[in-house]
C-alpha cells in the first residue's frame, strides 16, 4: 500500500542568483491510510559549480559565469497501493489566474498528443486525471480522483479498484467501461504509442468499479507508467466529429475546457463536481477560472507577470530573474536533444557520420554563451537519477573537430546529402541560438548542414515519424519513410522526459523498432529492451537498464544536449511549486489571502 500524505518536507527549494536585465513588455480529515508495505529508496544528488567569473567571448555573446546549486531527490517505490480516502466536496474555488507559455498546443484533444508537457497542461493534468499519479515532492505513487487501490494479480494483470460518484464534465459516469475504452486506446501502440511502455496493453471488465489492466507481457512498473493514461467521456467521444475531438478534451479532472481561440486564449472553469483525495496534488481547485495564453519572448512573459496581467509564468530564461515579484526553478527531468534519423538517410545511418557530427560540437561553449553555464552539458536521454543512467553511458561526447573530420573521411561522407536540423521557436529557451551554433560547429568540420525553423504542424509531423508506423516495423529500413512526414526527418530538437526515472520509457517511446516515433531500429537494441522490460525491480533489472543505455550512448543513436532547467515567475501572491518534471497542475497553485 502507498502513503497518500506526508507531513514531512523532504525537498529543499534553493533560490537561483542571475544577472539584472531591463524587462520591456507589452501584450495582452481523512481517515489515516494504511501501509501495508513500501520500500523506500532515497537518492540525493547534488550539483555545485564552482563559483568563477569568467568574461569570455563565445560566438555571438559575452557571458558571465555564475553560481547554481540545486538539489534533487528521488525516491523509488516497489509496490504502492492506495487505502481509500472518503470522498470530499470540492471547496468553493474562486478568482481567476493568467498562465503564460512560450507556444500553444498543437490541438487540445488529449488522444491527439495535444501538446508537450507545460505547454499542454489544459488537456492533460487540468482537464484529465488518470489512473495513478506520482507526487511531485516525494516521487510517492498515488491515487487520483477516480482511483481508490490498484494490485498485481499476475506478472501481465494488475487489478484497479474504481472510486463512485466520479462523473466526467459532461456529467457521463465514471466507471470500468470507461476506464477499459481509455485503457485500450492508451495501450495501443498504434493509437498512443503504448504509454505504458509495455507493448500493447488492454482493459478487462470484471465489475461495474473493477477493472484489470492485461500487458502483452510482464509489466511490473505498470502502475507508475499509468501516470501517462488519460480518459474522456465516452459517449461525447463517439458522436463527436473528428474537429471537436481535436479541439476538446472532456474527462473528469479538476478542470473543465470551456473555450479556445486559436492563437491568442484557452479557457479553463474548476469543475464543481471535482472529488479530490488527500493527496496534495489532487485538491480541489480554489481558483475559479485559468486562462493560458501565450507569449514566445522570454522578456514578455517575464513582464506579463511583472505587471500583473498574469499571475504565472513558464520558462522566463535565467536573464529575466530579478525583473519578476518571485520565481520557481526546477531541472524538470528533461533532456534537451536532437533525435537522428538513423533509419532512412544516407548519410545519419552510417555511424561513423553520427560520430563526427556529435564530436563537432562544443556544447560547453554555447551552454556558456547561451545559458551563463546554469544548464549541464549530458550524453544520453535521461536524466541523472533515472533506473539505467551512470556517469559512463550520460557523459558527453568530447569535442573534438580534428577527429570529426577524420570519422567523415573513413565513412565516405557525401556531402551532396544535405542534413538538416529541424527546430520548433520557443520548445525550449534560446533553441534557436543553440542549433544554429550546432550547424555552425558542423559547416566548420565540412558538412553540409542546415538550420529549419519550422510550425507546430510540421514539427508534430517530424516527431511522430518512426518505424512503428511501416508495415513490418522490424523491418522499417526496408520500407519509405514513414508516415506522417513521409521523408527523412533527418535531425529535429525535442525535449524529451522521463518522469517514471526508469530507463525503460525511453527504451520504449523512442529507441524501439515498434514505436511510432522511433527513428532507431537496432536489432541488439530491441534484444536488450525485450530483456529488461519485464524484469521485476531490483538490481537485476538496473543492470539490464544499463545496457539499454550503454548501446545508445556508445552508438550515437541521439545528439544529447543539455539537462533543461526551467524559471518559472509567479506573482507575490500566488502559492505553488515546481515540480521534478514538467507536469503542472492549476489545481495545486492557490493564492494566498
Amino acid at each position: 500500500m502507498s502513503r497518500w500524505f506526508m507531513d514531512k518536507k523532504v525537498i529543499l527549494y534553493t533560490a537561483l542568483m542571475f544577472v539584472l536585465v531591463v524587462a520591456i513588455a507589452c501584450g495582452s480529515a481523512p481517515a489515516e491510510p494504511v501501509v501495508l508495505e513500501k520500500e523506500v529508496i532515497k537518492e540525493v544528488i547534488k550539483e555545485v559549480p564552482v563559483i568563477k567569473e569568467v568574461i569570455k567571448e563565445v560566438p555571438r555573446e559575452v557571458i558571465v559565469e555564475k553560481e547554481v546549486i540545486r538539489e534533487v531527490v528521488t525516491e523509488k517505490l516497489i509496490v504502492a497501493t492506495p487505502a481509500p480516502v472518503a470522498p470530499v466536496k470540492a471547496a468553493p474555488a474562486r478568482d481567476s489566474i493568467t498562465l503564460v507559455t512560450s507556444v500553444e498546443p498543437s490541438t487540445l484533444g488529449a488522444w491527439d498528443q495535444c501538446g508537450a508537457n507545460v505547454i499542454g497542461f489544459v488537456c492533460t493534468d487540468a482537464t484529465v486525471d488518470p489512473l495513478t499519479w506520482i507526487d511531485g515532492e516525494f516521487r510517492e505513487l498515488v491515487g487520483t480522483s477516480g482511483t481508490e487501490s490498484w494490485e498485481q494479480m499476475s506478472p501481465e494483470r494488475w487489478r484497479f479498484k474504481l472510486r463512485e460518484g466520479v462523473k466526467f464534465h459532461n456529467g457521463e459516469p465514471w466507471n470500468s467501461a470507461a476506464a477499459k475504452i481509455g485503457i485500450d486506446i492508451n495501450g495501443s501502440v498504434k493509437e498512443l504509442e503504448g504509454y505504458s511502455f509495455h507493448g500493447e496493453v488492454t482493459g478487462e471488465v470484471v465489475d461495474a468499479m473493477t477493472i484489470d489492466v492485461v500487458c502483452a507481457k510482464a509489466c511490473p512498473i505498470f502502475p507508475r507508467t499509468a501516470a501517462w493514461t488519460s480518459f474522456q467521456a465516452p459517449k461525447w467521444y463517439e458522436s463527436a466529429s473528428e474537429d471537436e475531438r481535436l479541439r476538446r478534451t472532456v474527462g473528469f479532472g479538476p478542470y473543465v475546457m470551456k473555450d479556445w481561440d486559436p492563437g491568442i486564449r484557452i479557457t479553463l472553469e474548476a469543475y464543481e463536481d471535482y472529488l479530490p483525495n488527500a493527496s496534495f496534488e489532487m485538491r480541489a481547485p480554489s481558483i475559479k477560472y485559468a486562462t493560458q495564453v501565450f507569449r514566445n519572448e522570454e522578456l514578455v512573459r517575464a513582464a506579463m507577470v511583472q505587471t500583473g496581467e498574469a499571475e504565472w509564468a513558464a520558462d522566463i530564461g535565467f536573464d529575466q530573474t530579478d525583473n519578476v515579484p518571485k520565481i520557481r526553478t526546477g531541472l524538470n527531468n528533461e533532456i534537451f536533444a536532437l533525435l537522428v534519423d538513423t533509419v532512412w538517410h544516407p548519410e545519419l545511418k552510417k555511424k561513423k557520420v553520427r560520430m563526427a557530427l556529435a564530436h563537432a560540437i562544443d556544447c560547453n561553449a554555447l551552454t556558456e554563451a547561451l545559458y551563463q553555464s546554469l544548464v549541464k552539458c549530458w550524453g544520453n536521454t535521461s536524466a541523472q537519477g533515472t533506473a539505467g543512467i551512470t556517469p559512463e553511458n550520460s557523459a558527453p561526447y568530447e569535442y573534438d573537430p580534428a577527429l570529426s573530420r577524420k570519422l567523415l573521411e573513413e565513412a565516405g561522407y557525401d556531402e551532396a546529402n544535405e542534413i538538416k536540423v529541424f527546430t520548433r521557436n520557443g520548445r525550449v529557451q534560446k533553441d534557436v541560438e543553440y542549433y544554429e551554433g550546432v550547424v555552425g560547429y558542423w559547416k566548420k568540420v565540412g558538412v553540409n548542414a542546415s538550420l529549419q525553423v519550422v510550425e507546430k504542424g510540421i514539427n508534430s509531423d517530424l516527431n511522430q515519424t518512426g518505424c512503428g508506423r511501416t508495415e513490418d516495423p522490424i523491418r522499417c529500413h526496408e520500407f519509405p519513410p514513414a508516415p506522417r512526414y513521409n521523408a527523412s526527418p533527418h535531425t529535429m530538437s525535442t525535449a524529451t522526459s522521463n518522469e517514471i526515472l526508469d530507463y525503460i520509457r525511453q527504451a520504449r517511446l523512442r529507441s524501439s523498432c515498434y514505436a511510432t516515433r522511433s527513428k532507431i531500429c537496432d536489432q541488439e537494441l530491441e534484444k536488450l529492451i525485450e530483456i529488461a522490460d519485464p524484469m521485476p525491480l531490483g538490481d537485476d533489472r538496473t543492470r539490464a537498464l544499463e545496457a539499454i543505455a550503454n548501446r545508445v550512448h556508445d552508438e550515437y543513436f541521439y545528439f544529447p544536449a543539455f539537462q533543461v532547467a526551467v524559471v518559472f515567475a509567479l506573482a507575490e501572491n500566488l502559492e505553488w511549486e515546481a515540480r521534478y518534471d514538467p507536469r503542472v497542475r492549476v489545481n495545486a497553485m492557490r493564492f494566498t489571502e
